[in-house]
């Protein structure tokens, strides 16, 4: 398994746990309760730097025989 894949899958956990931090705990952040903030933060930062991580993925550069097309530029040409 690659490492961009469990980070990905690490990240959407993170993103989840964050989720659910501020959703459960959102009375103990807005009254500043440190074990709260210091949670919240901690996995804030865990999902940057795993973002960061994945970002910093070398690409291939193998040339390829086919070329995927601009999902944006179809959406526009979808209405003409």
């Amino acid at each position: 398994m690659k490492l961009s894949y469990f980070l990905s899958l690490f990240s959407g956990v993170l993103t989840v746990g964050l989720c659910s931090i501020i959703i459960y705990a959102g009375s103990y952040l807005k009254d500043l309760s440190v074990w709260a903030i210091v949670l919240a933060v901690v996995c804030f930062f865990l999902m940057l730097l795993t973002l960061l991580i994945i970002g910093r993925q070398p690409t291939s550069s193998v040339k390829l025989s086919f070329k995927v097309r601009d999902p944006s530029a179809f959406r526009i040409s979808m209405y003409f």
